[in-house]
């Protein structure tokens, strides 16, 4: 297992388009070309591989995906944290001392960006799924900050979604902290059985969704709970 930060580019990336670059030249270092491997992306760093796997020269070699609280589908505090400097910067004065680049990340989660309208266009979600086995996604039923955005738009994907994505709902599990999906041992598990290939299914508790929890989204989900 390979662990990739970004702790002395970060400075120089304005959206996960520029982190995805970054991310490939990484791996290219560390295995080479050639060598297959998989990816695991929690946050933003879930863009982020999609990114590496979709924009400019992509990884070609990479098996599986998993991602964990991503905001597939944008995530709206961007879109506030833009009309926070537009109409009351003296608030993001007080409140923060976020770097200007950090918010410059943020703010290109916004469903609205333009870094976020290219990696959902229809080719690039396609051409993502055409480059990977499997796509796992994961989405802390607790997490008030990605919210729904934790699963792909699947509009227009048909057989290529239903063949590759399985979405994993991991019941009461937030965005950060002590509950976060993150270091929920759940999500842990699931990810080392689906990295090592065994069935998911036969291997966790699925059964009917507990009373008082939404349906899942697609017939493509499995349950943790």
């Amino acid at each position: 297992a390979t662990f990739i930060d970004f702790n002395d580019v970060t400075a120089q990336c304005q959206s996960f388009l520029n982190f995805g670059n970054i991310l490939k030249n990484k791996i290219w270092t560390a295995i080479g070309r050639d060598q297959e491997f998989d990816l695991v992306g929690y946050s933003m760093g879930g863009l982020v591989v999609r990114a590496a796997l979709t924009q400019g020269d992509p990884l070609m070699n990479c098996q599986n995906c998993v991602t964990a609280d991503a905001p597939h589908q944008g995530d709206d505090f961007g879109g506030i944290i833009k009309a926070l400097e537009t109409y009351a910067p003296h608030l993001m004065a007080e409140k923060d001392n976020m770097p200007l680049y950090h918010q410059q990340q943020v703010e290109n989660m916004d469903p609205n960006c333009q870094s976020m309208q290219i990696i959902n266009s229809l080719e690039k979600r396609q051409l993502f799924l055409e480059h990977i086995n499997k796509f796992y996604q994961f989405k802390g039923t607790r997490d008030y900050v990605v919210m729904d955005s934790c699963f792909m738009d699947v509009t227009n994907l048909g057989s290529l979604y239903t063949q590759k994505v399985t979405s994993i709902p991991v019941e009461g599990s937030g965005h950060i902290g002590i509950n976060g999906v993150t270091i929920d041992i759940r999500t842990i598990l699931a990810t080392v059985y689906m990295l090592l290939g065994i069935d998911i299914p036969s291997a966790l508790n699925h059964g009917d969704l507990p009373d008082g929890n939404d349906p899942p989204p697609d017939e493509n989900e499995i349950f943790i709970g």
